[in-house]
């Protein structure tokens, strides 16, 4: 592994270890509101990010831990998208009326920013920046993984 990758996975650990259990105690002794619970999905993120992904040999099944954990993260990350759309949607209708003519530029934005959301929600991230391979890395995901949806 090189330099760069050990400085990354130890900083991903980092922030995993800061922004996962930190914002759960304060939430629970009552420091603080349930905003701070936002960062847990940055947390499972950054878990992730730093023990799995780009680490999984394809030819090897995944562990246990590492199955529920790709779970936790399809529906957490679907579950934040998909919201993520709806008030998109729910934004754009309301400050852009459909009956309104010159609404409609920024109604098709709040629509194309929706389908976005929903797109990385249903396929996640590909490989690449564009779109292209999303679908697919999904479907090897979906394979390794034994996911149903």
């Amino acid at each position: 592994m090189e330099r760069w990758e050990i400085i990354e996975r130890r900083v991903l650990l980092a922030i995993a270890v800061l922004t996962i259990p930190v914002p759960l105690v304060r939430f629970v002794l009552g420091h603080g509101g349930a905003a701070q619970l936002l960062l847990l999905p940055v947390g499972l993120w950054a878990s992730w990010q730093a023990i799995y992904e780009n680490t999984e040999d394809p030819n090897r099944p995944p562990s246990a831990v590492e199955r529920t954990a790709a779970q936790a993260w399809l529906w957490l990350r679907r579950l934040v998208c998909f919201g993520v759309a709806g008030v998109i949607v729910g934004l754009g209708v309301a400050n852009f009326p459909p009956a309104e003519p010159k609404a409609l530029w920024g109604l098709l934005l709040a629509v194309g920013l929706a389908f976005l959301a929903v797109w990385v929600g249903l396929f996640g991230a590909g490989n690449h920046t564009s779109l292209g391979d999303d679908r697919e890395v999904h479907r090897q995901r979906k394979a390794r993984y034994k996911w149903r949806l």
